[in-house]
């Protein structure tokens, strides 16, 4: 990661982390009115591959869903909403090796058992 902007407001922190000189940055938002409101169908549309998941908590009950894909130009994307959280997280039109940064601290923020 090269460097991270905080962003606050009454309801909500935004954090976007950029990684080397990619263009698009991780977005990490947090607080009571946080709800995953992004529509990703277009990016699901424009996809060559994207799987998603429901994401559980340890006593099995879901709170959260994560969508994950690559665009026909070999662009990633990745939308993990955590309503039972107040949390979420997505980035867009990345390289896969920005991808594979921000997964790890998507993943790592979200130690969660997840399923297909």
């Amino acid at each position: 990661m090269q460097s991270s902007e905080k962003l606050k407001d009454i309801d909500y922190q935004e954090y976007l982390v950029s990684f080397q000189n990619d263009k698009q940055p991780l977005e990490l938002w947090w607080g009571p009115l946080v709800a995953g409101g992004r529509s990703i169908q277009d990016l699901m549309l424009r996809s060559a591959s994207f799987e998603e998941r429901s994401i559980h908590s340890n006593a099995g009950e879901v709170i959260g869903y994560d969508q994950r894909g690559t665009t026909r130009d070999g662009l990633s994307w990745r939308s993990a909403d955590f309503p039972a959280l107040s949390g979420s997280a997505k980035y867009q039109g990345i390289s896969e090796e920005a991808a594979l940064a921000y997964d790890r601290v998507i993943d790592s923020a979200c130690q969660l058992r997840q399923s297909h």
